[in-house]
């Protein structure tokens, strides 16, 4: 038993031709693609033509006939009477959209006149400086202007420059200034001292016993006889300067 050889694909393709009636070689052929070039038009073009298709779609409904005057006209033929005449739906459309009009004017016309108008400005402008620039008066005009504002500006730095030497003149030197620090610093030395003094009490910083001493070592504190001797034999302190201290004699009232 021997088993029959399958036809081939392109062998199906053209016995499938032949039926059609169709020549094998358009039968096998890639389908041809046919592609459309995009229209290249400007963003205002488009805009234009947008315009344009609705305007033309709002007059066509504009002429369609009512649904209740298309069934009148059935009843009066039914009846053999003559048909009403028909009304059709107004739209408030504006002349200058409606195709053919006198008023009608596309974006793109305006746009252009536009243009025109501003090149024509600048034109107009590039022309007037020109004229300036070649004009004596207008030169003369602005060589004075310029004079005097030279002028001027000379004048602001003399006075500016007087002020600096007055500014000069009675300044004290830097040795006067310093000397004054010094002193300055000296009376607000003395007047904390003092402060000090005034404010600090005659009584040993330990107990409450009469001061009788003062250790300058121990920031001028006040001792008695006793805490001064304990405390600074404890420490082993024997360099502290001191002095006696007599208190403050009270002003009889």
């Amino acid at each position: 038993m021997y088993l029959a050889t399958l036809p081939s694909e392109s062998e199906i393709e053209e016995r499938l031709a032949k039926l059609k009636g169709m020549d094998p070689s358009k039968y096998t052929a890639p389908p041809i693609q046919v592609f459309r070039p995009s229209e290249k038009l400007t963003s205002v073009e488009q805009a234009s033509n947008l315009i344009t298709q609705i305007t033309e779609e709002v007059v066509l409904d504009s002429r369609r006939i009512k649904p209740e005057d298309e069934i009148a006209t059935r009843l009066a033929r039914l009846r053999d009477e003559p048909p009403p005449p028909p009304k059709f739906e107004e739209f408030n459309i504006p002349p200058s959209l409606v195709a053919g009009s006198s008023e009608e004017m596309s974006m793109n016309e305006e746009y252009i006149n536009f243009h025109d108008e501003a090149k024509n400005l600048s034109e107009l402008a590039c022309k007037e400086v020109k004229e300036l620039n070649t004009n004596a008066d207008y030169k003369k005009l602005l060589s004075s202007m310029q004079q005097e504002k030279g002028a001027e500006s000379e004048n602001e730095e003399a006075e500016a420059d007087k002020l600096v030497e007055k500014l000069l003149a009675t300044q004290l030197s830097q040795d006067d200034i310093e000397e004054m620090d010094g002193v300055n610093d000296l009376d607000t030395e003395k007047s904390k001292n003092q402060e000090s003094m005034d404010e600090e009490l005659p009584w040993c910083v330990i107990c409450s016993e009469d001061a009788r001493i003062r250790c300058f070592g121990c920031e001028g504190d006040l001792y008695c006889m006793r805490c001064f001797k304990e405390c600074h034999d404890s420490l082993d302190i024997k360099d502290h300067k001191t002095c006696p201290y007599l208190p403050p004699k009270v002003p009889v009232l």
